[in-house]
């Protein structure tokens, strides 16, 4: 194999003063002789005696390059993040000018095809895909270092003489070989990736000086290491550019749990594998960073006790390097599941930055993506934080906005457009979200009168309830809602068949884009706005267990039902259906919901309900309706129920659970013109089927039907429940028989009538 090509930086500083170092690496060291071909000499020497940590890679077109950056030097735009012992920096006001700044390349082509360049003044080595992007990332590199640098400091930059590129050949270092085998590499790489920084397009990490050196300091030694904090605060951010720093002294693999048991078949074969990744990863003084490390309790096992966790617990005493990333609740919960595990861990904490650290990652997340070709208006920023900050709470800055904000700048390149918007935040905020605009944008007036008239189309003949969600709406539009508990909490009381259930799908489809095609509607799923819970199948611990997740050791850590679909979509209407059937054991779990707006598992893992609205329904002190089937044919009338029993309602509800209700909506017993009204709708919504919407035919029934399906549908006792089974029996099963008979039959009207007491079609 040929020996490498070394490229040599050189200075000629005087007559007789040549200073000299290694180019593309960081630490080189700089040596001084009186030649161009001493100093040269003196790189070579010390690259073969090993003074140098790196052995030469093999490059390509090696080039030197001259490119002139426009900068905005930055003394004191950030404050610089003292080491320990140090005091404070204290901050300036930073310059507003923009500067050309020539400044010197070294650029290659790796053998694999990766780019590797160094912007020389600054040391500053990274590695990148496309060569096409070389002036947009030294760009973004030059005003990253300009950020802590004076005017004057960037004019000696500037000012230092140009340097000359030689290239010279390199032996391969005679050196005995480390304790690593290829086949150990291909071990490990089978079950985790080699990482060495972060991944192509990461637009770098702000403001976690602090953090980055307290991390690097323990992945410097030999211990194992936690990076604590909420989600999206930071974590990975943080360990990317650790990692990227350690270059080649420290091997770093990423992973995930289930990864280190795939593929296991029979008993004790995990272990195995387990073991031989051990072996391998201390023969290569390597780090595995797990990155669901709290999953390691779950996986293998049954339980924590026989985990993959509690296996390399003995391991990591003896040696075992990890790396993981947890938030304040998993940890705590990994020491109650398996004490004695985080022990060997050091812990870094990443904490939240603050407001004014918050604008400045803004700043330069706008600039990163304008140098890219996108700008980002700032008024779409300021939008996408008002957004993020009310409603993603349980995600933190700066990764909500870094995610949001890049995804619209990717969709805004796909489309060809310059600049993201204020329209085209809150366009995907909206698609994310299912909210309509309507909630969304303070601009879009939010009429109160039109949203009752919608509703009274949805929920017919129930006007309290048509009233109380007008008022929970025009609340969250305001933004007057309490931020830290659920949108609203409403128990909806009433007889059996009279429109809760009903009303929950109408809140659903207008809050929460259930797809109806009305204004405000957003356009989403049509059936995941709503989450609906029968509380008559959480009767039993087992199935409350299946619902919330269990916190037996056998439970996989796997989430229940309701915490699954929040997680999936938590902006909805839950609605817990016939609340007083379920086990008194669920009103716990319920309490910390509607008290906290959130939800935490054995795990430790948190769902939020605070982009809920919770509707319950009950039929607690609904009062049976008078006279029966008689005259009255049953239909509820100023006398025929009375008011609803609110002291029944009290006797069986928990004064903690009553007290944490926004209010009780009471549904009264139909009345005939309410239920007539319904029918004509559900005769209207056939004509939607595809039988009849994929042959263009409409249908249309006369008042005889209509009166036939009231009279035969209402039921005192069940309300409007029966109507949907009689409109089956007595005209879908009628039409379905005609338009058998007349295959052929399109793009008309269908009439049903009644004659001589039959049902007629034609």
């Amino acid at each position: 194999m040929a020996d490498p090509v070394l490229p040599i930086l050189t200075w000629k500083l005087d007559a007789d003063l040549y200073v000299g170092r290694r180019a593309l690496a960081e630490d080189a060291p700089e040596v001084a002789r009186g030649s161009l071909a001493g100093v040269t000499a003196a790189v070579k020497q010390a690259i073969e005696r090993g003074d140098d940590e790196e052995e030469p890679e093999d490059l390509e077109d090696v080039r030197l390059l001259r490119l002139v950056v426009a900068v905005r030097p930055g003394e004191g735009r950030r404050p610089v993040q003292p080491r320990a012992g140090t005091a404070t920096k204290k901050a300036s006001v930073g310059s507003a000018q923009t500067l050309d700044l020539a400044v010197h390349v070294v650029h290659a082509r790796l053998a694999s095809g990766v780019q590797v360049a160094e912007i020389v003044p600054f040391r500053r080595v990274f590695r990148f895909l496309d060569a096409s992007t070389l002036d947009t990332l030294v760009a973004h590199f030059v005003q990253e270092e300009a950020d802590d640098l004076s005017i004057a400091t960037l004019f000696e930059s500037a000012l230092l003489p140009a340097p000359t590129l030689e290239a010279a050949h390199v032996p391969r270092r005679r050196k005995a070989p480390m304790r690593v085998n290829p086949e150990s590499l291909d071990r490990i790489g089978a079950i985790a990736e080699r990482v060495t920084g972060p991944p192509p397009g990461w637009p770098g990490v702000w403001q976690r000086g602090a953090e980055i050196e307290a991390v690097l300091g323990v992945l410097g030694g030999p211990g194992s290491l936690l990076v604590t904090g909420l989600p999206r605060v930071g974590r990975s951010a943080v360990l990317y550019e650790a990692v990227r720093r350690l270059k080649k002294t420290t091997p770093v693999f990423r992973t995930r749990a289930q990864r280190l048991v795939a593929g296991a078949k029979y008993l004790g074969e995990w272990q195995e594998q387990c073991e031989r990744l051990v072996e391998d990863l201390r023969d290569n003084d390597a780090i595995l960073w797990v990155e669901d490390l709290p999953a390691l309790l779950h996986t293998g096992g049954r339980g924590p006790s026989d985990s993959v966790a509690a296996y390399l617990r003995p391991a990591l005493d003896a040696g075992l390097r990890l790396v993981g990333e947890v938030t304040p609740a998993q940890l705590e919960a990994m020491r109650g599941r398996l004490p004695g595990f985080v022990d060997p861990f050091a812990e870094v904490r990443i904490g939240a930055l603050s407001d004014a650290a918050q604008t400045e990652i803004v700043e330069r997340l706008g600039e990163f993506h304008a140098r890219a070709g996108t700008r980002i208006a700032p008024s779409a920023a300021r939008l996408a934080r008002r957004l993020l900050d009310r409603f993603v709470r349980t995600e933190q800055f700066p990764g909500k906005l870094v995610n949001l904000l890049g995804e619209a700048v990717a969709r805004a390149k796909r489309e060809d457009a310059p600049t993201v918007d204020e329209g085209r935040v809150l366009s995907l905020f909206t698609e994310r979200t299912g909210m309509p605009a309507a909630l969304l944008d303070d601009r879009i007036p939010l009429d109160p009168a039109a949203l009752g008239d919608w509703l009274d189309r949805r929920i017919l003949g129930q006007p309290e309830a048509s009233a109380a969600l007008v008022e929970v709406i025009t609340t969250f539009k305001a933004g007057l809602n309490d931020g830290a508990r659920p949108v609203a909490t409403v128990l909806l009381a009433g007889p059996t068949g009279v429109g809760k259930t009903a009303t929950a799908r109408a809140l659903a489809d207008w809050c929460f884009g259930g797809g109806s095609g009305e204004p405000g509607a957003g356009g989403a799923d049509p059936n995941g706005a709503l989450i609906r819970i029968d509380m008559s199948e959480c009767q039993h611990p087992a199935q409350i267990a299946r619902l919330i997740g269990s916190a037996q050791d056998d439970g996989g850590g796997e989430p229940g039902e309701l915490v699954r679909k929040v997680r999936e979509r938590p902006f909805s209407v839950v609605l817990f259906d016939e609340i007083e059937k379920a086990h008194p054991v669920f009103f716990d779990s319920l309490l910390s919901v509607l008290d906290q707006g959130t939800l935490t598992d054995a795990w430790g893992r948190v769902t939020d309900f605070r982009g809920c609205v919770i509707l319950l329904t009950t039929n607690l002190g609904a009062r049976p309706a008078s006279g029966g089937r008689g005259g009255s044919l049953g239909f509820g009338g100023a006398e025929s129920a009375g008011a609803l029993d609110r002291a029944a309602i009290r006797a069986f509800f928990r004064p903690e659970l009553l007290n944490r209700l926004d209010r009780i909506v009471a549904f009264q017993p139909l009345q005939q013109a309410a239920v007539r009204r319904i029918v004509e709708r559900e005769i209207a919504l056939l004509s939607e089927r595809p039988g009849l919407a994929g042959r263009g035919i409409r249908l249309l029934c006369g008042d005889a039907i209509v009166d036939r399906v009231v009279r035969a549908g209402f039921d005192p006792q069940l309300g409007a429940r029966p109507l949907q089974r009689v409109i089956e029996q007595l005209i879908v099963a009628s039409v379905a028989r005609y338009l058998l008979a007349h295959p052929d039959l399109r793009d008309t009207v269908l009439v049903v009538e009644e004659l001589d007491g039959e049902v007629a079609v034609g």
